[in-house]
């Protein structure tokens, strides 16, 4: 899967939670070995630059003139290296294989991320923490009625503490 696909998947439903437990070792292997050929994308990169400035460089040493070299110092050709298209071109690459790397290993950790969450709400899901109401011993189905009754029972009683604390005041 790529990398869009990857992100839009890291969401998941209640209502398919044993799904998305399921599926959730293949996406979090995907997203791994994006990160795996990001960072090798990166190597190559930095690699090719290193070449090109070699390369730079030594046409530099043959043939100053055409790099503008009037004494062949060490700082001559290192700037004639810094001032070549290729090497700019080349320094570009490496910039955007970092970038799409620090995507994709972003991608993997919030994979990670989400396996935390999973486990949480697989937790949540067993100590029926979205199950039936359950106030002074009556049992509540989710109905609009029955969730108003509960609200109304589970404020009885309680007092504001702002309320409390301004009559201790006085």
């Amino acid at each position: 899967m790529d990398y869009d696909g990857l992100k839009k998947a890291l969401s998941f439903d209640l209502d398919t939670l044993h799904l998305d437990a399921r599926n959730q070792a293949v996406f979090a292997a995907d997203a791994g070995e994006q990160a795996a050929e990001a960072k090798s994308a990166v190597k190559r990169a930095k690699l090719a630059l290193d070449e090109k400035k070699a390369e730079v460089a030594g046409l530099a040493r043959e043939n100053p003139m055409a790099f503008s070299i009037g004494k062949i110092t060490e700082a001559a050709i290192v700037a004639a290296v810094t001032a070549d298209t290729g090497v700019h071109v080349a320094e570009i690459a490496v910039i955007d294989a970092e970038r799409e790397a620090f995507r994709a290993e972003a991608l993997a950790n919030a994979y990670e991320h989400r396996r935390s969450m999973l486990n949480a709400e697989v937790k949540l899901w067993l100590s029926n923490y979205w199950g039936d109401v359950k106030i002074e011993g009556k049992e509540l189905k989710a109905g609009t009625a029955d969730i108003q009754e509960a609200a109304v029972l589970a404020g009885q009683g309680r007092r504001r503490r702002h309320v409390e604390d301004d009559d201790a005041g006085d």
